[in-house]
Parts: C-alpha cells; structure tokens; sequence
C-alpha cells in the first residue's frame, strides 16, 4: 500500500510539473551565467565583470556539469534536472515519513496504513507545480530539504540491533549533506546550523567523531567561500545587494500580513 502512494503521488507531481513546465526570467539569468561558464568565461553573467548573479551556487555548477555532459540544449538540460529533483523530493520524503511513523508506532501491533495526504496537499498547491521547473533552484531546495530529513530521520531512528546510534558513515554523509546547505541557497546555513548542531550534541560521540563531522560539513561551503570572496570580492552573492536583503521592512510585512 505504501508502495503505492509513493508511486501514485510521484507520478501526481512529475505530471503536474511537467503540465505547467516553463521557465521563469531568473531562471533565463543561470542560463546565461551556464553559457559564459561553459564557454571559458567564468561564472558570471557578462563576461568581464566579475559578478555573482545566480543565488544558488549548487544549482549553477549541476547544470553545468549536465550542459557539459550531455551536450543538449541549456533548456532542456535544466527542464529535466528539475522534473528529476521535484519528483526525488516527493520520493524522499515520504520515506522519512513512512520511517518516524513506523518508529514511533513500533511495538504497537496491528497493522499501520499510511496515506499520502501530507505530500498531496503540496502537490495540489499550483506554485509547488509552476516552481517544480521555471529554470530556478526551487526543485533543488525541496530535494535537499527531503534528503536531509531522511537522513535525520535514519539517525534518530536506528535499528536496534545495531545499537543506540548510527554509524560514523551515515553521521558523516548526514553532517555533508547538510553542509551543502549555504551553496543551496545562503538563507538554508540556518537550516543546516540546526542539523549540525543537533548531530554535534547527540550523546554517545567522541570528539574524534565531532571534529570530523565539522570538518566534512564545513570544508566544501568555506573552501568555496574563500575562492567567492577572491573572485568576486564580496561575501555573498550580488542578488543580496540588489535585493537589500539584509535590511529589514516591518511596514511592507505588516502590510503582507494584514491582506492575507
């Protein structure tokens, strides 16, 4: 039965996706950074200027790689990576879904029947399916978002028998994973924070075992950043400077909240 919602509600989402398929201006913008770097330019928008102009590091360099491997056109490339990332996202959590209920129901007896109805409600909501593609890193923000709470979900809820915690393998692709967070998109450092330190503070560690997990988390996102901040002589991306995104704007929110 579970089986089944999965596979019903991935198709849902791939179809649903695919129907709306399109891409959005700022998805055009990685594109034209994709050119430029894969034309020996760099990764930026116009060649010469050394600005960051896509948000999302991680998305940049996967289509990248997909351009470069498989030759096809830029649109098709993201169109697929997207349809393959938002149908993952679906799939993955609704195995850590399927994993805590079952934990937490063990020993229950009984049969337990679990229904996707969660997933289908985000399914239903039409941004989830315009944004499932568009060009932009939103289908690699909800992959990440799902794999990680299926890796928490596996370390918090271990096997038995194989004692009280997981392995240093899983910890350490777990504490990786969450890493990749900031190179997903900046603001998703607080999300990773938060995985992180729940890892770093479980009980039963070494400290052999937690240095190594900082190390993993942290030496792809500060490597990159110290190369960042060479190339582009800022600390963050540009959209963060056009978009003021460090300021904040009570009146505008209170406005957003008194019309919703």
């Amino acid at each position: 039965m579970f089986a089944g919602g999965v596979v019903i509600a991935a198709l849902l989402m791939l179809l649903g996706a695919w129907e709306r398929r399109w891409i959005a201006d700022d998805g055009l913008i990685v594109l034209r950074t994709v050119r430029n770097l894969m034309a020996g330019n760099g990764p930026v928008f116009n060649s010469g200027e050394r600005v960051e102009a896509n948000t999302s590091t991680l998305w940049t360099y996967i289509v990248y790689a997909a351009g470069e491997l498989s030759g096809a056109r830029l649109e098709y490339v993201v169109l697929t990576i997207a349809l393959f990332l938002s149908t993952g996202a679906i799939v993955l959590a609704m195995l850590a879904a399927a994993r805590m209920y079952r934990w937490r129901l063990r020993g229950a007896g009984g049969t337990v029947l679990l229904l996707p109805a969660g997933v289908l409600v985000y399914i239903a909501v039409p941004p989830a399916r315009d944004f499932a593609t568009s060009g932009l890193e939103t289908c690699l923000v909800i992959c990440w978002i799902a794999l990680l709470w299926l890796l928490l979900v596996r370390w918090a809820t271990p096997d038995p028998k194989r004692g009280a915690l997981p392995g240093t393998t899983q910890i350490l692709v777990t504490a990786f994973v969450a890493g990749l967070g900031p190179l997903v998109r900046p603001e998703l450092a607080i999300l990773a924070a938060g995985a992180l330190a729940m890892l770093f503070l479980a009980q039963g560690l070494t400290w052999r075992v937690r240095v190594a997990m900082v190390v993993v988390a942290g030496l792809t996102p500060v490597l990159y950043q110290i190369w960042r901040m060479g190339y582009y002589a800022l600390p963050y991306p540009n959209t963060a400077v056009s978009k003021d995104a460090g300021g904040a704007k009570w009146s505008q929110g209170f406005e957003y909240l008194a019309i919703s």
